[in-house]
C-alpha cells in the first residue's frame, strides 16, 4: 500500500507483497503434480511469449485510454524509485505519477503493475482533490474570519467616532479625521485616520446594518 501525501508530494508507507522465488517454485511444482506436462524449453519460451503479450496488452490498454505509459523491467525497482525519488531508466517515476495522464507497466509483473499504477493514480487524484478542497475551505474560513474582524472593528470604531463628534462638535469628514487623530484613536492597522479611511468604516457599518435589517 502506498499512501500519497500531497503536502510533501511523496509516499509515506509501502507495504507490498511480492512473490518470492521459493513461492514460484512451489507453484510450479504443484502444477506439475496436478498433471501439467511441458518441457523446460517450451515452458521458458511460452512464458517469455506470454509475458511479452501481457506487457504489450496492458501498455496498449493504457495508451488506448489516452495515457502515456512507460515500461520498466522490474516492479520492485519502480516502487523503490517512487519511495526514494530515484531516477530509473532515465525517468523520475515519483514525479511522473503525479501527472494524471501517466501510467507504467513492469515486465516482470505486468498485471500487478497495471493495477498498482492505476491504484496509485486514483490515490493521488483523491489526495490531491481532498487537499484542494481543504485549501478552499481554509481560504473560505480565513476570508470569513477577516470579514468578521473587520465588521467588529467598524462597529466599535463607529461608536468611538460618534463619541468624539459629540465632544468635539465636528460634522465634516476632515474635522472628524482630525479629531480622531487628536485623540489617538487607532485605525484597523494602527495607523492615522484619513478621509478615505473614515468613509470606508462608515460604509462598512452601513452595509452591516443593511444586512441585519433584511
Amino acid at each position: 500500500l502506498l499512501c500519497y501525501n500531497p503536502g510533501n508530494k511523496g509516499f509515506n508507507l509501502v507495504v507490498f507483497n511480492v512473490m518470492e522465488e521459493e513461492e514460484i517454485d512451489t507453484l510450479v511444482a504443484d502444477e506439475l503434480e496436478a498433471g501439467a506436462s511441458v518441457t523446460e524449453d517450451d515452458s521458458v519460451n511460452d512464458e517469455s511469449h506470454e509475458e511479452y503479450d501481457e506487457v504489450s496488452a496492458f501498455s496498449q490498454s493504457f495508451r488506448k485510454e489516452g495515457y502515456e505509459c512507460d515500461i520498466f523491467p522490474s516492479l520492485k525497482e519502480v516502487l523503490r524509485s517512487i519511495i526514494l525519488h530515484k531516477i530509473i531508466n532515465g525517468v523520475d517515476v515519483a514525479q511522473r505519477i503525479e501527472e494524471p495522464s501517466y501510467r507504467f507497466i513492469a515486465q516482470d509483473q505486468p498485471e500487478v503493475s497495471y493495477l498498482v499504477s492505476e491504484m496509485l493514480a486514483q490515490s493521488i487524484k483523491k489526495a490531491t482533490d481532498k487537499q484542494r478542497y481543504l485549501n478552499t475551505k481554509t481560504l473560505e474560513h480565513s476570508a470569513e474570519t477577516r470579514k468578521a474582524m473587520a465588521d467588529e472593528f467598524a462597529l466599535q470604531a463607529k461608536k468611538k467616532i460618534d463619541e468624539i463628534k459629540a465632544v468635539e462638535h465636528v460634522t465634516s469628514y476632515r474635522d472628524t479625521v482630525a479629531a480622531l487623530n487628536k485623540h489617538h484613536v487607532p485605525t484597523a492597522h494602527n495607523g492615522s485616520w484619513h478621509v478615505k479611511t473614515l468613509q470606508n468604516v462608515l460604509k462598512r457599518v452601513k452595509d452591516i446594518e443593511s444586512e441585519r435589517s433584511r
